[in-house]
């Protein structure tokens, strides 16, 4: 085959357009990332947050995914439930109740961060 038909049929492979965030069902973003356990001076704040924010995942019903290694747990939920989650934090840390993690960006990307 010539170089050109080449050229426009691997273009007729390459999407066109605005990038189109995934919204199946399936679709699952990280929202959450925490270390192993580990000691510390603010170990106590941490886990307390941890344990809010599972608490919250579970009474908000969201399904979600957590995938531990060696080195911590990473937490996604489905796209759908983003808003709800989003809402929710808020609330969590308006109300005083996340001492240890706010919005933000760790070198991951992700939202939660410690604030020490």
């Amino acid at each position: 085959m010539s170089a050109t038909i080449l050229v426009v049929m691997g273009l007729g492979l390459v999407p066109s357009g605005p990038l189109k965030l995934p919204n199946g069902p399936d679709e699952q973003v990280v929202v959450f990332r925490y270390p192993a356990p580990r000691l510390g001076p603010f170990r106590e704040l941490e886990s307390n947050d941890i344990r809010q924010i599972w608490r919250t995942i579970k009474d908000l019903e969201i399904g979600y995914r957590a995938d531990t290694h060696g080195n911590g747990t990473v937490v996604r939920i489905s796209l759908k439930d983003l808003g709800r989650w989003k809402r929710a934090v808020d609330k969590l840390i308006e109300d005083g109740v996340l001492q240890y993690y706010r919005w933000g960006t760790d070198m991951e990307g992700y939202g939660l961060v410690p604030v020490w």
